[in-house]
């Protein structure tokens, strides 16, 4: 049975990939950013001030963690600085290639201060979680700070362009201009 077993772990696996190059193929025209599309079966949202949680988070097997400065951290400067030390000390480690880091953000149209929350995560993480999008052209603000950043940063030029993850089902507008949210660049699910 063990074979078995074996060989239909591995035809579902197989099929699933088949599935996702069929139906998961990347919208955005930011192509760089979209070519190396991973599986998000699951996400593990993980409170960004939270030690206990942070340091346990890479071994739940997770496909993409959420380190989330949004609304579960209560010091919004204490969590930016623990994500920060977290992506910083995880950079090398096995897991990393296996798991996406996003850093959830806090929504652009607020008062917070969604560019230190960028700044924060910007070095280790694979992209953003960009919550309460209600139109393309904050996704091509954030393109345009994203640009800029990845231009400053020529001492190491292989690091790939960071994605977008909007949550464009926040808001009635957003519902309304989902088609031209889902075309916005770096948007890669």
């Amino acid at each position: 049975f063990g074979i078995i077993r074996q060989k239909v772990a591995s035809y579902q696996k197989y099929r699933c990939q088949q599935l996702f190059k069929l139906t998961c193929r990347p919208l955005s025209t930011f192509a760089s950013a979209c070519d190396n599309a991973r599986l998000r079966r699951s996400v593990h949202f993980v409170p960004g001030d939270n030690d206990k949680f942070l340091s346990k988070c890479l071994d739940v097997g997770a496909d993409t963690i959420v380190l989330d400065l949004e609304y579960s951290v209560k010091d919004k400067i204490d969590g930016r600085d623990k994500v920060n030390a977290f992506l910083s000390a995880t950079k090398n480690e096995p897991e990393r290639r296996q798991t996406e880091v996003l850093v959830r953000i806090n929504p652009v149209s607020s008062d917070e201060s969604w560019q230190e929350d960028i700044e924060s995560g910007f070095e280790g993480a694979d992209g953003f979680m960009i919550p309460k999008v209600e139109t393309k052209q904050e996704l091509i603000m954030l393109d345009e700070l994203l640009s800029e950043m990845e231009g400053k940063m020529v001492f190491n030029k292989n690091i790939p362009p960071k994605v977008l993850l909007p949550i464009a089902t926040e808001t009635p507008t957003a519902v309304l201009n989902i088609a031209d949210i889902a075309k916005g660049p770096r948007v890669c699910a």
